[in-house]
Parts: structure tokens; sequence; C-alpha cells
């Protein structure tokens, strides 16, 4: 695109004209993308210009993104092949958004656009790739307020977001995507759709199972917590200055914070299993902020900052007239850890008044047939394995289920058939507790899901028989939320303008990398489909998306290989 002696301004505004009013095939529209890329390095090569730099990228990112949409909309095409990689050098270029660059970019996306890259998003269906996916979700990020309000755009949101999200891994998990994690979840709570997601998880916890919606809430709290361990580590090693380290930590922290505390998801968090894992998340967030106090007391009072976070969670979670299962969890499985914590935070001259204290049930008198078999516990809720006929907790069935589906014992498939609750036994559990204790914890544990259905026994009404809400046939049973107007303040420390400073270097794919895959309907299992792009091509050429007629393969004399032109 035009010679040596073209100033690079004008290629890179040629390019721009020409994929926002031409229609272009693949290899030309990825021809004319990196045309621009270049242009733009030849522009800005100097720190001064990052934003005219960022926004330039953004913008070309949005325009290509406008004209793939054009050649998919109103068809059933897969974005596979030659247009995955599109859409990966797409995204590339659309990380380099910020929140500042709204007012520049809010007109550049229609409404078609919109329902089709959500369309996208949510299904794998037609973006196989599950790493793909997931980089949508900086498209995501640029919309506002009323874009979510719009059910036909806000309900895939939300459904894209718990299908990603379900199968993230901390290697995804990119300090980058917390901002647009957050923002999307800020909204869709906004809007009453994450009220579906808890109810779902709920009621699948309920039933002994775990689907899409109990593996979100999951993986968000554990990779956000292993995200921070890792973050401590770098830090200590010198990758991580001091300034970015607090900042990351204070973003995910407050993820972590508004997903345990705050309803709806706070009633989800009180499910066995689901209360375990938010526990020991809480814990390793904790112990990685004040892994680095003696690096990070430098930045003073945002460091503070973060301690007082911390001791607000754990106040929150203590200010219930029931005993919090998240917070019986941390006394009874972490108390010996807290201990541990509460001489680093001596050391390291901040307070925490709210630290769980340690509270360890005695068990040597406690019947042999009241303990888990694999962890040892007094159990809350018995389940009987029928395949090894051993007897465990619903929170470690829960935990079986989501990390390794089959009996510990025999190594057979923990399938719903394959275990059953023992009301009996639990009634007997109970009866000891207050025998032996008092009643002094009974009343606050002798049954889970009391505490959660004075939260949300109004919406299990409007749910269907399976409470998987996000399958293609969610149009059913929308509920009204009860929480509009009660924006929790902790949506306000979003802090949606900081991103990543080495944003350059999080091309995750880079055009070969692995790509995944998924089932929502299996347990989740990722599938490398690195070696259909041979048949994906076919995709390309059998209807699959509109018929192209490119400005620049007309103008040629032989159309390009990759496309009918």
């Amino acid at each position: 695109m035009g010679d040596a002696a073209t100033p690079p301004n004008v290629i890179y505004q040629t390019a721009i004209s020409r994929i926002t009013k031409s229609t272009l095939c693949v290899d030309h529209l990825l021809e004319t993308i990196h045309a621009a890329e270049r242009a733009l390095s030849l522009i800005f090569h100097c720190e001064e210009n990052e934003f005219q730099y960022s926004l330039a990228k953004a913008v070309l990112g949005i325009a290509a993104a406008n004209n793939m949409a054009e050649h998919f909309l109103g068809t059933q095409g897969v974005v596979t092949g030659r247009w995955e990689t599109l859409m990966w050098t797409i995204v590339d270029l659309v990380k380099f958004y910020r929140p500042e660059f709204e007012n520049f970019v809010a007109a550049m996306q229609s409404r078609p656009i919109k329902l089709w890259l959500v369309s996208v998003f949510k299904s794998p269906e037609m973006c196989p790739s599950f790493r793909l996916r997931l980089q949508m979700l900086y498209f995501l990020w640029m919309w506002n307020a009323g874009d979510f309000q719009d059910k036909t755009l806000g309900e895939p949101a939300a459904a894209g977001l718990v299908s990603v999200t379900a199968h993230l891994e901390l290697d995804q998990f990119l300090p980058s995507l917390i901002c647009p994690i957050f923002k999307v979840l800020r909204f869709i709570h906004t809007h009453g759709y994450l009220d579906l997601v808890a109810v779902a998880a709920i009621q699948q916890v309920g039933e002994l199972r775990v689907g899409t919606e109990v593996r979100c809430l999951v993986r968000l709290v554990e990779v956000a917590s292993m995200k921070m361990k890792y973050i401590a580590e770098w830090h200590k090693s010198g990758s991580f200055e001091a300034s970015l380290t607090v900042l990351v930590y204070d973003n995910i922290f407050l993820l972590l914070k508004v997903l345990v505390t705050m309803f709806p998801t706070s009633a989800a968090f009180k499910c066995p299993g689901l209360a375990q894992a938010a526990a020991l998340s809480l814990v390793t967030a904790t112990s990685a902020i004040l892994s680095t106090a003696s690096n990070l007391q430098e930045e003073g009072a945002k460091y503070k900052q973060l301690f007082n976070d911390i001791d607000d969670l754990f106040q929150t979670l203590a200010n219930h007239e029931k005993l919090h299962p998240v917070l019986a969890t941390l006394r009874a499985d972490h108390g010996q850890y807290f201990s541990i914590i509460r001489k680093q935070v001596a050391d390291s001259g901040y307070r925490l008044y709210y630290l769980p204290k340690p509270c360890e049930e005695r068990t040597k008198s406690c019947p042999e047939r009241f303990l888990d078999s694999v962890t040892q516990a007094v159990m809350e809720a018995p389940v009987l394995l029928h395949s090894s006929k051993m007897v465990v907790d619903e929170s470690t069935l829960i935990h079986l289920l989501l990390t390794s589906p089959s009996d510990p014992f025999t190594r057979c498939p923990l399938d719903p058939d394959t275990y059953s609750r023992l009301p009996d036994l639990q009634d007997d559990i109970v009866a000891w507790r207050n025998d032996t204790i008092d009643g002094a914890e009974s009343d606050d544990n002798d049954d889970y899901w009391s505490v959660m259905s004075e939260d949300l026994s109004e919406y299990f009404d409007a749910t269907d028989n399976d409470g998987d809400l996000w399958s293609e046939n969610d149009g059913e049973g929308d509920s009204e939320s009860d929480i509009n107007g009660e924006q929790d303040s902790e949506w306000d420390g979003e802090n949606g303008g900081e991103q990543d400073s080495e944003n350059d270097g999080e091309q995750d794919s880079e055009n070969g990398g692995e790509h995944y895959s998924e089932n929502d309907g299996e347990n989740g299992g990722e599938q490398d489909i690195e070696n259909e792009n041979d048949n994906s091509e076919n995709n390309t050429r059998n209807g699959s998306e509109r018929q192209i007629n490119c400005v620049l393969c007309l103008a040629s004399e032989t159309p390009t290989s990759s496309n009918t032109c």
C-alpha cells in the first residue's frame, strides 16, 4: 500500500479509509492491517506519543472488526482458519483500548456489529477457540451501561462470561484482563444477569452436580488468588515494579471481595465446595499481599489500603447472624495458617483486626462414621459413594466433581447415579454435635441450605429444571433483579483506567499457538484443535459466510486463493 516515498500517516489514513468503506477479503484485510501497523511504528517512535499510538491501534482494530463482522452478519459463519487468524490480529489491536478512548470510539461499533461480536463471544459453535473467545472480553470492555441494559446484548454477554471463565486457567488470566472481567461483572450484576448465575450454581450444588455456573465462580476465585501469588513472586524477583504490583493486588482482591461477600454471588459461595474454594483463595490472596509487605511499604497509603480491604472483607464475613460457611471453613481448616499470618501482620507494622481465629473441632471423641473418608473432618452433609461404599462430605464431593470426577478409592466415574445423600446419618451428626459441644456451633452449621434459601428462594420458581440457565434456551424464565438501586460501593472502586504496562507482550496465541474448542455440556474439557485448520479452510468456501466481493481482488487479474471474491 503506497511506495517508499508515501508518508506513513498517509498510509495509515488510507488503510483506515479502505477498511472502513470497502469490502475486503480476509487476505487483503490482513494485508491492509499489517501495512497500517508498519506505518504506525514509523509515525510513533517515542514514549511521549504512547496515548496517540494506543488510540490509533485501537481504532484500527475496531475498524477491522467491523469489516469482518459485515462478512458474517446474517450468516452462520464459523470463525476458523484464516478468519480466526484475522480475529487474533484484531484482538491484539483492540487490547490497546483504554477507558480514556471512550469518546473517540463510542460511535464506531453499531448495534448489529455488537450483536455479532457477543454471539461469537458466547458460542463455541461460532468460535471453537476458547482462548480467542476469552480475549474478546476486550470488545465488551468498550461497552457502556446502556449496552448491558439491552437484554439482547446483556444476557449473551453474561452467558459468554460464564462460558469462558468456567474453563479459565492461570496462564490465561493476564493482568490486563482483570479490568475487562471486572467491568463486565459489574454491569451484568447491576442489571440482574448475575442473579441467574448464582441461582443456577446453588441449584446445581443442591442436586449434587457441577455445571458451568459452579465452575465459573470457582475458577474465578481460584485463578485470581493464584495470580496474586505469582505476582508476589514476580515482584520479589524484580519483574514487577512496586506501584504496578499494588495496583494489580488491589484490582484482584477487589474482584475476590465482590464475588465472595456481595449478593448474589455471596449466596452461591455459601454452598458446600464453593465455600471451601473461596476460603482457600482468601488465604492465598492474603498471604501473597503480606509476603511482599517489606518491599511495598514505600507505596504508603496505597498499600495500607490493601490491609483495610482485607480487614473489611473478613469483617463482612463475620457480620452474619449465622456463621458464614466461608468463615467457618477458614476457622476450621486454615486456623493454624492464620496464626502464621498474624505473625506476618505484626512484623509488617500494619494491623488486621478481623482475621479468623482457629476453631478446630474436636474429633478424638467423634464416632468414626461421622468423619469424612477423605479429609477426616467431621462431616456436615454426608454422601455415600456407591462404588467404594465410602462416605464423604458434600463439600468433598463437589471438590472431586470439579477437579477429578471419579471415586478416589476405586477410580470409578462419579456419575449422578453413583452417589446419594445420607439424611439419617446427617441427623446423627447434628445430634452428636448438640450433645458434645452444647450446641455452641450446631445452630451455625446444622443446615447449609437454610442460609441460602433465605437469600434466593424467590428465584427458584423462575428457573428451569436442570438449573443450567445459560443454555441455548436461556430466553425463558427471565427474573427481575431485586437489587436494582443497591449497587455496592465496591464496584465504584474499579480501577478501569489502568492497564498492564506489558500490553504489547500479551499475545497468547501469536496466531500459531494452541487453540482450544469446548463443549459446555461436558465437564469443561478443552480439546486441542490445532490439526483442524485444514478442514476449517473448507468453511470459508461452503457458504458459511457471506459471498465477498473484495474491491482489491476485483481490481486485480487473479483473486486471492482463500476466498471466492
